[in-house]
């Protein structure tokens, strides 16, 4: 399919992944620089920042076990850019991903403690 890329839309449903498959909401604020100035899409690019929203149970192997998902719901991840599927559910976007396509999970930095007194 060529030209115009329309994403699946779908209204008061549940969609459950299969297989080694991750629901993605992408970040909001991955179109803003540091500073909060909006960038048009054109020069921002995809969105490869996002929270997994739900996840399949995993892969079967060649020798027909399950491989258990390895990302669980809430992690923050970074994912391949443009390895993904859009859907719209309720008015909302959404990624579909493979397992794969996941490069990391982003972890809130810890803030050291000051010791008592200094």
């Amino acid at each position: 399919m060529q030209g115009n890329y329309s994403p699946t839309v779908l209204k008061g449903v549940k969609v459950l992944p299969q297989g080694d498959r991750l629901i993605i909401r992408p970040d909001a604020h991955a179109g803003k620089t540091e500073g909060g100035i909006l960038l048009p899409d054109n020069v921002r690019g995809k969105p490869t920042r996002g929270k997994i929203v739900a996840a399949g149970l995993g892969r079967v192997s060649q020798e027909g076990n399950l491989v258990p998902m390895t990302y669980s719901v809430g992690q923050e991840v970074l994912y391949a850019a443009f390895s993904e599927t859009g859907i719209t559910i309720d008015d909302e976007e959404f990624l579909i991903l493979r397992e794969q396509d996941i490069y990391a999970v982003v972890e809130p930095k810890p803030v050291p403690v000051e010791a008592a007194g200094t």
